[in-house]
């Protein structure tokens, strides 16, 4: 050894230095590895970086988007409540402008009054205000909620003769003033915003059409908004006047006339009124990456301090309802909103002690998360190309978070297919057109009033045929039957709303317009006719088919409750259509359609005049035509 060691001395370069005694020297491979994760360590921690940086900001996006949401989610129930009373108010001027509501006949009004409070359930009431001021209005009376139609005298009162005024002045339906009214019909004091609709005639002003809604059913709506999520909602009219809020669902309290709606420090919010108090501290926000009006919006976002701690607000212009603009707008604590935040944080600070404490298993680590993302990101790119049907459930991980993104994304699957199968069904109970618009508008069609044509279709002699077969049978036979009517109709535009016992109801030009809807409607019968006689039902059993067609106005448009919808079709037109068809048992036809109807035929189908006959609720007498190929001699 003392040989081998003299001889290594022995080759150092003349002039070169010699090792230290003691001086601890690193292998070359430990210094490779050291270099090696030093630099992985930096690559890693600037990714880490990078990472969370765009976490931070896509977490801010995502709340300013949310906050967004809220706040138009607010502005959409409003515009759900009132835009429908604004839509019956219109109507209802037209048909007195047209002539087609006689205004001054209590028998004719009170009905139409009446059925525009039946489209629109939060109207309050409905008046008609002649220029006489001699009033005909219909409102709502409670408990119970039923309508009442009554004649008020408003002549020589000034506030009646300014808005009379104020209505000539209009070119068209406007929002007036909200308005306090002491003793309402439900015996309380109330507080009313109000549409109103100018009727002229031949260019002569003849008074107008109102209505009003009771502002706390407003406020109602507003506490759905932050039910469980500790928002709270309003609704602001001009700088400091509260017009919705959660603390106005009972009322409005003591107004009056010259100050119908409260300020916001006479509401029990110690948040808003901190909002509007110059002395206090309110400090404009931004979330980063997303300034105010930088996405095109006006909203505004607030840090507002009060003595349980900071406070977020957010407000935005609502316009449309009168002459001062509305603001909608919610606050929350910003707990409620930095969780998010804090979430992140501590994603990030875990993620670099994980880093620190498992780099030398960082191959390792890396290999066993790369293998699951690459599936997950296949798969997203297989259900991207190929649909829901085309990709398999993820297996589970044994990482949690990549077992998490695999749950996920397996769930959003079995939702997307979910889906399919319930658009796929949904056309098998609503028609395909109504369907469509459902899922599209997220579950509700706003009220469409068209003129379209109705059809009514009923078996000649269904109770007896019932009565002589098995109740399983009947339905069976209705099956089959319903299954035939079904393709003639549609293959004509018509749409079916109703399946009504052995009756059908069916609409050409609504929801789906179509100009030559009275004629499709027309051939529509005729081809039912013609499968009707052509076949037997029930094993044997030979049917016959009644039709009756009219034209006219029709309302169209979902109504039920919270937890269940339908898309059914209203008026005068609907009903006279069912009783023509009733008529074919006296006129001894298959097929009954209405004058109005024939006329939009434009003879491009031979029709006979089978007489006139009077309908109840209408003053003229209804000419009625049968098509000349749809009679069945002899019946």
């Amino acid at each position: 050894m003392a040989r081998a060691h003299s001889l290594a001395v022995a080759r150092v370069p003349e002039g070169g230095p010699l090792p230290r005694a003691g001086a601890r020297r690193i292998p070359i491979n430990l210094a490779l590895a050291g270099s090696f994760c030093l630099l992985l360590l930096a690559s890693a921690g600037l990714v880490l970086w990078l990472g969370f940086s765009t976490g931070f900001h896509n977490t801010a996006g995502l709340l300013h988007d949310k906050t967004q949401l809220t706040v138009d989610a607010i502005e959409q129930r409003a515009r759900a409540q009132l835009d429908p009373v604004y839509q019956q108010v219109s109507f209802l001027a037209e048909l007195v402008a047209r002539g087609e509501l006689d205004p001054l006949d209590p028998a004719h009004l009170d009905p139409s009054l009446r059925a525009s409070m039946a489209a629109a359930p939060q109207v309050h009431s409905v008046l008609y205000i002649p220029s006489t001021l001699q009033v005909r209005v219909a409102s709502r009376v409670y408990p119970g909620g039923h309508v009442n139609a009554a004649s008020l005298d408003w002549a020589g009162e000034e506030r009646y003769e300014r808005a009379l005024a104020e209505g000539r002045r209009a070119d068209g339906p406007y929002w007036g003033e909200i308005v306090y009214v002491p003793r309402l019909s439900d015996g309380r004091d109330g507080v009313l915003l109000n549409v109103r609709a100018p009727v002229r005639r031949d260019g002569e002003f003849l008074g107008l059409v109102a209505a009003s809604v009771r502002l706390d059913t407003l406020s109602r709506l507003l506490t759905e908004v932050g039910a469980g999520g500790g928002a709270t909602a309003f609704i602001l009219s001009g700088p400091d006047l509260v017009v919705a809020h959660p603390a106005l669902v009972d009322g409005h309290g003591n107004r009056t006339v010259d100050a119908p709606l409260p300020g916001v420090r006479e509401i029990d919010d110690p948040v808003l009124q901190a909002l509007w108090d110059p002395e206090r501290s309110r400090t404009p926000l931004a979330f980063q990456g997303h300034d105010e009006h930088s996405d095109g919006s006006d909203l505004e976002v607030y840090r507002v301090l009060v003595g349980d701690g900071v406070h977020v607000a957010a407000l935005q212009w609502l316009y449309g309802y009168g002459a001062v603009p509305w603001r909608v707008g919610v606050h929350f604590r910003r707990e409620d909103i930095g969780s998010e935040f804090r979430a992140l944080l501590a994603a990030g600070v875990a993620s670099v002690i994980a880093l620190l404490l498992s780099i030398a298993a960082m191959w390792f680590i890396g290999g066993r998360i790369s293998r699951p993302v690459r599936r997950l990101a296949e798969a997203a790119w297989q259900l991207r190309r190929g649909g829901p049907s085309a990709v398999a459930p993820l297996r589970g991980s044994r990482l949690a978070e990549v077992d998490t993104a695999h749950e996920a994304f397996n769930e959003m699957l079995a939702g997307m297919r979910q889906r399919e199968i319930l658009r796929d069904s949904f056309g098998k109970f609503v028609p395909e057109t109504i369907a469509e618009q459902l899922l599209s508008q997220q579950g509700s069609l706003a009220p469409v009033t068209r003129v379209a044509t109705v059809m009514f279709t009923d078996i000649a002699g269904f109770s007896t045929i019932s009565e002589k077969i098995a109740p399983h049978a009947v339905i069976a036979l209705l099956n089959e039957y319903f299954s035939a009517l079904i393709e003639p109709i549609e293959h004509h535009g018509g749409v079916i709303h109703q399946f009504q016992g052995d009756a059908i109801l069916a609409t050409f030009n609504l929801p789906v317009e179509d100009p030559h809807h009275a004629l499709q409607a027309v051939r529509a019968a005729q081809a039912i006719q013609a499968c009707v006689q052509a076949r037997r039902f029930g094993g044997g059993l030979e049917l016959r088919t009644r039709v009756g067609i009219n034209t006219g106005n029709v309302v169209g448009g979902t109504v039920g409750g919270t937890g269940r919808l339908g898309y059914t079709v209203h008026g005068d037109a609907v009903n006279l259509a069912a009783r023509i068809e009733s008529l074919n048992k006296t006129f001894g036809t298959q097929v009954l359609v209405a004058a109005e109807t024939v006329a939009l035929c434009h003879g491009a189908i031979a029709f006979r005049e089978v007489g006139t006959s009077e309908v109840r609720g209408r003053e003229h007498v209804v000419r009625l035509f049968t098509p000349e190929s749809a009679e069945r001699p002899g019946e």
